[in-house]
């Protein structure tokens, strides 16, 4: 049996990416943004928390600097994010494909039994290569920093985490994953459970580790991508549909662009979907032209 404390807690795997900037880089280095002081204390913690981590490390100067952003998360606490936006702009973008969800969604039809996990900290678990590790410097009040690990935000971040995806469980039977969210199945518990013993044992072999509050082991339906499955079932999720249900009316063309995004989620249970939008699609082409 595996080492539960192991994968459970905040690690390294053995991935490292190596990202590389265009020929014609135009090299830019932000200035730092102000942050509010009611929030200074808190910034300070999330930046020590991560340099204690080894997500990332004090440097001195480098051709690119990014800002950062503060916003909160939904527990309340603070989320230091990185403006790569510069940067992604600047550098040679991964195009390994993500998924096609239905077509992930049609293998789940012979499941019974199910497990979710989900990886910690995703992204952060891939090493950056040295080579790297300048492009994704930022600077705060604090100082400049860069990452050692792979950063949210960074425009091949994506492409970058489902290639180690698959190349991690591509050959296992029985396993879906679309990045971090890693579903695990079986017609019976038996055949569920070998499975997972699979999976669990090539994340313990590359260094990765899970997010134990939002792992989910052997039931019978479980929410996964948006959608409730079980044996032979493919739903809506509730909240998401109940969502949908209190939504405001649409009053400009952004809410009605998010509107149009959220419902467009579910459309292939709606039928006619496409008619039955139409005119509200129709008003966002008028506002363009």
């Amino acid at each position: 049996m595996h080492n539960k404390v192991n994968i459970m807690a905040l690690g390294v795997g053995t991935f490292t990416d190596k990202h590389k900037g265009q020929d014609d880089a135009h090299l830019s280095q932000h200035r730092a943004r102000k942050i509010p002081f009611v929030v200074r204390d808190e910034v300070k913690k999330v930046i020590s928390n991560m340099l204690a981590e080894g997500i990332i490390e004090p440097v001195d100067v480098s051709p690119w600097i990014s800002p950062v952003v503060i916003t909160r998360k939904s527990d309340g606490k603070v989320r230091l994010c990185v403006d790569l936006r510069s940067v992604n702009q600047n550098i040679v973008v991964d195009v390994y494909p993500l998924p096609n969800l239905n077509e992930l969604l049609t293998s789940v039809k012979d499941g019974r039994f199910f497990s979710k996990l989900d990886l910690r900290s995703a992204y952060h678990q891939i090493r950056l290569h040295p080579e790297s590790k300048h492009i994704t410097a930022f600077v705060t009040p604090e100082g400049t920093f860069q990452f050692t690990r792979m950063p949210f935000g960074l425009a091949s971040a994506a492409s970058v985490f489902q290639r180690m995806m698959a190349k991690m469980f591509g050959d296992v039977k029985g396993v879906l994953f679309f990045q971090d969210d890693v579903l695990v199945m079986g017609e019976t518990v038996n055949e569920h459970n070998i499975t997972l013993r699979k999976v669990l044992k090539v994340i313990d072999e590359t260094g990765l580790s899970l997010n134990k509050e939002k792992c989910i082991f052997l039931v019978e339906e479980i929410d996964y991508l948006g959608y409730s499955i079980s044996k032979g079932s493919i739903k809506p999720k509730k909240s998401l549909l109940e969502a949908i249900k209190l939504a405001p009316a649409p009053t400009d063309k952004e809410q009605l662009r998010s509107f149009l995004g959220l419902v467009e989620y579910y459309s292939k249970f709606v039928e006619k979907f496409a008619s039955k939008t139409e005119d509200l699609r129709k008003l966002l082409v008028e506002e363009r032209e």
